[in-house]
């Protein structure tokens, strides 16, 4: 194990050498400076003095750190940035805010460089990650932290496709209803009729693709029926959401038209899918009124994904 050698403090005789009663120099200064200073043993981690103490320091080959006593008994490890193993900045290592834009070379952040979960919001100053600041594919799944990443965190456009690898980003990274999206399916002006007394199409439909999600379902439409009841309903991927007669039941008018309107909630598991609207007619015809009217019959979705 490597040793070390403290000032010796031998004393020899003062200034004035040459005569008796001069007293005594208590600093060997050429003796006591090539032992006590200028000089820091080294050896492995296993050869660490157990009990240094304060000025005593150490060189870590193993590590490649460099230690040093401040507080009897306790190694201090001064590391430079250039010297950080991977995986050696953790969030205990830094402090509130510590990562900001200036402290980040171009690319310095590599999956290499990161713990999982290393980096935490608190650790990361307002809009100190940049695109340029990441390696492509750096940011992966297990490196992240649930929600350790928000907009507050991000300057505008960050974080692009190329910087994230395919399913870094899962539903456990994302806030429920954090992802919105609307789906529309307007009529372009012209009427909509049917004579069908079973379920047919009235041509309003839209397709996506979502994660897991809660959909909100919306139906608008003015209707012109003279004799007979008409039905309407939500299709959800080929299978109706209500009952026998539907959501909407629109009773007979004999002149005007009837305002309808139907909502609908409905769980949506990851994939594509389709909503339609269906109608029917008790008997004779009805029509949506999309030329004599403003207001246009209008499918909406609204999704909220995970």
């Amino acid at each position: 194990m490597s040793t070390y050698t403290t000032v010796l403090s031998l004393e020899k005789f003062a200034t004035a050498e040459t005569g008796w009663g001069k007293g005594w120099n208590t600093n060997l200064d050429i003796v006591d400076h090539a032992i006590g200073t200028g000089f820091t043993p080294s050896g492995g981690t296993a050869d660490r003095p157990a009990s240094p103490q304060p000025g005593d320091t150490f060189l870590d080959t193993d590590t490649g750190e460099f230690l040093w006593c401040l507080v009897a008994g306790t190694w201090t490890s001064i590391l430079p940035a250039t010297m950080l193993p991977a995986g050696g900045a953790n969030t205990g290592a830094l402090a509130d805010s510590a990562i900001t834009e200036d402290k980040l070379a171009d690319g310095a952040i590599t999956t290499t460089k990161l713990q999982p979960s290393a980096i935490e919001e608190e650790k990361i100053a307002g809009a100190a990650v940049t695109t340029t600041k990441i390696a492509d594919g750096a940011v992966t799944e297990a490196k992240l932290a649930d929600s350790a990443v928000d907009a507050g965190a991000l300057a505008a456009g960050a974080v692009t496709t190329a910087q994230i690898t395919g399913g870094a980003v899962g539903a456990s990274k994302v806030s429920p209803g954090a992802v919105t999206s609307v789906y529309t399916s307007t009529n372009s002006g012209s009427d909509i009729t049917t004579t069908s007394t079973t379920w047919t199409d009235t041509g309003h439909t839209v397709t996506f693709t979502c994660e897991e999600a809660v959909a909100l379902l919306t139906f608008t439409a003015n209707v012109q029926n003279e004799y007979y009841q008409t039905y309407f309903d939500f299709d959800v991927d080929g299978s109706r959401v209500g009952g026998v007669d539907g959501l909407a039941r629109v009773e007979p008018k004999v002149s005007g038209v009837v305002e309808v309107t139907m909502m609908y909630p409905v769980h949506l598991s990851a994939g594509t899918h389709t909503v339609k609207v269906s109608w029917r007619v008790a008997g004779s015809e009805s029509s949506i009124q999309d030329a004599t009217y403003s207001t246009e019959s209008s499918l909406h979705v609204i999704v909220w994904e995970r």
